[in-house]
């Protein structure tokens, strides 16, 4: 009898309920059915972000394509010229033998412009032969004796950059170049040819001094540097370097017309502008195929990367440097390890939903930019082509970077959203501030090549820059930062002020002291106006 079921009526006691029969309290089920609920319409949420992603970046790039924008890096790459042969990088570099010539660029390293006060240089190969070099680290009789031993190698550089037999091919044009190690190589070279020319100048061997001038401002052209960003930052930092070895050139006595109008004409022909919306253009799709496909291509790839990407910009990554103890140490790791993966989802939701939107921001932004050089290049003028984008009236962004500017949004989905396109895209604005600046250079260079031109000529500097034209000029050149001539004064001592109006935009006379005085040395861009300097004795 003791195994009868109990009354109806009779309440058992907790806990007493036969296994199985259990059945999840309403709440529960609630619940279970509100977090499925959230969660398949958070899948069909990034569902329907993906479609529309792929959808905006597919509308955008038909639409590049009929305004006959070059999209893949195989339109981007420069024609063959007639009769060259195409060659890879890394035959390029053991054909000009850059690295035999690092020796010169380690022994000549330093400042090609020596200030003794703003707008004042010295000359360096001017400086005596008893004493040491001005950045103090080698005699001229020891420059001389480097310059020796990298005689071939220079000799060998010059004579191909002279015939021009080959021009830059790319291994591989759906993958991406990395010409990191090359550039470096390259301003290594540009290095030692300015140490090149300031021996020769030394030793006032002016016809020497001008074949390693017109080396120094060869080495960069036919797509050897300046393609990519990496690539064109080094582009850019060549004629740099070039810059001052041409005014100290300049100071040397006993020049001819003739070589001076090569030299002219070497950096006429140089377009800083048009090379960087180039450069832009190539490093967006060279990015894409590089990085984008990949990420798209590869989900275990994406999900690795995902936490870091995010965490670039979003939020701070807990330190991992060198701890203090080991103990230390280990609880950084797991400290930066438990970041990633907390926030591990979103990298998920991420490569799911929006990486082709990252995508199509990253390529917007870059086309941004591109309009904004082309803008300047159509200009001639920083000033009218912000003035352009100011009131809308040219189909291009304001002069704003676009990471900037979704940085301080504070929009934290957004962040999330381009992860990848903020940590990919280049810093724009300096890229387009160096292009335009190097642009200004240019025309102060061609106009202080004219003005010794017209010295040796005629026997003393014109009135103004507009009687340089049509003997020595085609046009007076024009100052970049606000689109009018260079400025330009002749003084009664036989020297001259040549000077733009700088990054402000405001002619100041020819002001080329700092702003805001500080202790850091005198540059040539670095005064409220930049200023062709006067060459000044110790």
């Amino acid at each position: 009898m003791s195994n009868l079921p109990p009354p109806e009526n009779v309440a058992l006691p907790a806990g007493h309920l036969h296994q199985g029969t259990h059945k999840p309290t309403t709440p529960r089920r609630r619940w279970w059915l509100g977090v499925l609920g959230g969660l398949a319409i958070l899948a069909g949420m990034l569902v329907i972000e993906h479609f529309r992603g792929e959808a905006n970046l597919r509308a955008w790039r038909e639409a590049m394509r009929a305004k006959g924008e070059p999209l893949p890096v195989a339109e981007l790459l420069p024609p063959l010229p007639p009769g060259r042969t195409p060659l890879p990088r890394s035959a390029i570099v053991k054909l000009l033998r850059l690295e035999d010539l690092q020796p010169l660029a380690d022994a000549s390293y330093g400042p090609g412009f020596l200030y003794l006060a703003p707008g004042q240089v010295r000359s360096v190969w001017a400086e005596p032969d008893a004493e040491p070099t001005p950045w103090g680290t080698n005699t001229w009789k020891h420059l001389e004796a480097v310059l020796a031993q990298v005689s071939e190698p220079l000799g060998a550089l010059r004579e191909h950059l002279a015939k021009r037999t080959w021009t830059v091919a790319m291994e591989n044009p759906s993958k991406s170049e990395l010409p990191t190690s090359m550039t470096f190589s390259l301003i290594s070279a540009s290095i030692a040819l300015r140490g090149a020319v300031q021996v020769e100048l030394h030793r006032q061997r002016l016809d020497a001094a001008l074949e390693h001038l017109l080396a120094l401002l060869a080495l960069p052209e036919d797509g050897l540097a300046g393609r990519q960003s990496v690539g064109h930052v080094g582009f850019l930092a060549m004629h740099q370097i070039a810059i001052p070895a041409t005014w100290q050139a300049l100071q040397a006595t006993g020049w001819t017309d003739a070589p001076l109008a090569a030299l002219q004409t070497a950096w006429e022909r140089k377009w800083f502008l048009e090379e960087t919306a180039l450069g832009l253009a190539a490093e967006r799709a060279s990015t894409g195929a590089a990085t984008f496909d990949k990420l798209r291509e590869d989900l275990g790839t994406a999900l690795r990367n995902a936490p870091h990407l995010i965490l670039h910009r979003s939020m701070a990554v807990p330190s991992v440097g060198a701890p203090s103890t080991p103990d230390q140490g280990r609880w950084q790791r797991l400290g930066s390890r438990a970041v990633e993966l907390a926030v591990f989802p979103a990298g998920i939701a991420w490569r799911v939903a929006w990486l082709d939107q990252d995508e199509l921001h990253y390529c917007r932004s870059m086309q941004e930019a591109i309009e904004r050089v082309r803008l300047i290049a159509a200009e001639r003028s920083v000033a009218a082509a912000k003035a352009w984008a100011k009131r809308g009236a040219r189909p291009v962004a304001p002069f704003r970077s676009a990471a900037r500017s979704l940085g301080e949004s504070g929009a934290a989905l957004d962040r999330v959203r381009y992860c990848a396109s903020q940590a990919l895209l280049p810093k724009l604005e300096s890229l387009v501030a160096a292009a335009c600046e190097l642009e200004t250079l240019r025309s102060m260079v061609v106009a202080a090549v004219a003005l010794k031109r017209h010295e040796l000529r005629h026997g003393g500097l014109p009135a103004d820059l507009a009687a340089l034209v049509p003997e020595f000029l085609a046009a007076v050149p024009v100052d970049y930062q606000d689109g009018k001539p260079i400025r330009y004064h002749a003084r009664a001592d036989g020297t001259y002020l040549l000077y733009s109006v700088g990054d402000d935009g405001q002619d100041d006379g020819g002001v080329a002291a700092a702003a805001v005085p500080s202790g850091e040395p005198s540059t040539l861009t670095g005064g409220r106006d930049w200023v062709w300097p006067v060459a000044t004795a110790r």
